[in-house]
């Protein structure tokens, strides 16, 4: 009977037991063929990652794989854990098709790269989503929405950065990654226009923050940022297209 059992557990100890790999915590394997997000910082320095600005980690990662990912645009949105706390963003569609994603950096300037396969995530998770959003418009007899505007001391900050720069090509490189990183209402985009030198680049800027505004219901009135009349009808004509892809994809 001792020799049955000492062979017994022989073959429990040297039998090859099934690989377990543990991918980040709650960790789910995707189905093959199911697209993922996939971001890595390309230098090192780790990263909260947000998705529609809802925080997907508690922790900085260095790279992490999303899945059960919505068909559809998303907005992703790194902030780096570093002393500046850089913070940059870019839409993504997501179809049939993993996106791979790569933090990368030119001197003081940081930005979002399409990436390669290949790449494998320090962790691994299924999407965190927040309660299904309230109706854009108001409720009959309830309260109105709230503009949402970047917080106000974080933009004097930014506003501070684009300011002290002493070429207008540098404070648009910077304006640009405020918008992109943010919510801007009419008047902070207002105040960033009579930032720069140039009457192109405050046309520039105004076309590219007005896929991030709160308020594009609004937008006419970046007009009052304009010296010139050709100015405000470029924007306009800019505007109105867009407008109307917007609506269409409402419904």
């Amino acid at each position: 009977m001792k020799k049955f059992f000492f062979f017994a557990l022989l073959l429990v100890i040297f039998l090859p037991m099934p690989a377990q790999v543990k991918v980040g915590a709650g960790a789910l394997h995707q189905p093959e063929g199911f697209p993922t997000l996939n971001v890595t910082s390309s230098f090192g320095v780790p990263f909260w990652i947000y998705i529609d600005e809802v925080q997907q980690t508690d922790n900085p990662v260095a790279s992490i794989c999303l899945q059960n990912l919505p068909v559809g645009d998303l907005y992703v949105r790194v902030e780096l854990d570093n002393q500046d706390h850089n913070s940059i963003g870019r839409f993504v569609t997501i179809n049939d098709r993993s996106i791979y994603l790569s933090i990368v950096r030119q001197g003081a300037l940081y930005g979002l790269q399409t990436g390669f396969s290949g790449v494998h995530p320090q962790f691994m998770q299924p999407l965190v989503v927040n309660e299904p959003p309230k109706p854009p418009h108001p409720v009959p007899g309830g309260l109105q929405p709230v503009s949402h505007c970047m917080n106000d001391v974080d933009f004097s900050e930014a506003l501070h950065l684009i300011q002290k720069e002493s070429f207008d090509s540098s404070r648009l490189s910077i304006a640009k990654q405020v918008a992109s990183s943010n919510q801007l209402c009419v008047r902070q985009i207002i105040e960033i226009c009579q930032k720069f030198s140039f009457e192109s680049n405050r046309l520039e800027f105004a076309k590219y923050a007005y896929a991030f505004c709160s308020e594009r219901d609004k937008y006419y009135m970046v007009n009052k940022a304009f010296s010139y009349e050709s100015s405000k009808r470029e924007l306009d004509a800019f505007i109105k297209p867009n407008s109307i892809i917007r609506i269409r994809n409402d419904f």
